[in-house]
């Protein structure tokens, strides 16, 4: 009882006092188990990829630039079914042409603009299908727009405002896949711990402008050492053509270091714990999106 009124208590904390990825990962929480997340991410960009997933300059040499965060929580309601909630996602973005041309009706110096609000509330579930001989698991999610949109100052071709996102209200279903394993390492029969996992699906758009997106995403690491984790990852979606007018879809490559401060297994969330994660990540790949760079740090625990 104690530990479930503590889960709401934090649900009511994250809608009443922030104003902004997906539940990565096969594994599942334990029952009564807590698994929360402080996700923040900065972010900047100078080129945007085209419709034809070509790379090119921002108009006027413009710039880009923003921050998000973003807070999570998975509960285990039985080892097998979790709940996942990401009540808030709230968002900065900034753009500016530095040679945007001045003279009679330009004085006013470079083009900057801003744009902020909070851009989406996820709700959804994960079951647990098999843990051997890996871990498979099927999840859905739903995305609610909360009210903000083009009228904001949204540009969906990211080329004049500061974009938060599409305005868009979606549900999306994945299968995931994950494993954790040894690997001889040096000498003397040492053996160094890693895993590897894999997810996709199908996410359908509200939206009737925007196409449909086959949502991919895969990731390994191993262990430096008892308490240190080197992982990298690829995040990204297809666009289902066809499916809509506005096709968007990019694939973004991340590497990074989790430090388990508390010990326990931060991939197969298992144990007590409490994990610092930095991360580097580069748009490598896209088509009608902002080719950004990012730096994410993430702030774990599990009660």
């Amino acid at each position: 009882m104690r530990r479930t009124l503590l889960v709401l208590l934090l649900l009511l904390v994250a809608v009443f006092m922030f104003e902004q990825c997906a539940f990565a990962g096969a594994w599942t929480v334990p029952k009564d188990h807590v698994w929360a997340e402080w996700y923040q991410k900065w972010n900047w960009a100078k080129y945007d990829y085209t419709p034809e997933n070509h790379l090119d300059k921002k108009v006027r040499d413009g710039r880009s630039w923003g921050w998000s965060f973003e807070p999570k929580i998975e509960y285990g309601a039985y080892d097998w079914l979790n709940f996942l909630m990401s009540i808030v996602e709230y968002k900065q973005q900034y753009y500016k042409e530095y040679d945007r041309p001045r003279g009679p009706g330009n004085d006013w110096g470079d083009y900057k603009r801003k744009n902020h609000g909070v851009t989406a509330v996820r709700l959804g579930g994960k079951i647990r299908i098999t843990d051997k001989p890996a871990v498979v698991s099927f999840q859905t999610k739903v995305d609610l727009n909360p009210g903000y949109g083009r009228n904001h100052g949204d540009d969906l071709a990211f080329r004049e405002n500061p974009s938060l996102g599409d305005g868009e209200t979606g549900i999306e279903m994945r299968g995931l896949i994950g494993k954790e394993f040894h690997l001889p390492f040096g000498w003397k029969n040492k053996q160094i711990k890693c895993y590897a996992g894999a997810e996709s699906g199908y996410r359908i758009n509200a939206h009737s402008e925007l196409a449909n997106q086959v949502p991919f995403f895969f990731e390994g690491g191993f262990w430096l050492t008892k308490h240190h984790l080197i992982k990298t990852e690829l995040d990204g979606r297809w666009s289902h053509d066809q499916t809509g007018s506005i096709e968007k879809e990019w694939a973004i490559w991340r590497i990074g270091c989790l430090w388990a401060v508390l010990g326990g297994d931060p991939v197969a969330k298992q144990g007590k714990q409490f994990n610092v994660e930095f991360q580097y990540g580069l748009w490598a790949w896209g088509r009608n999106v902002s080719a950004d760079q990012e730096l994410i740090i993430k702030l774990q625990t599990e009660f």
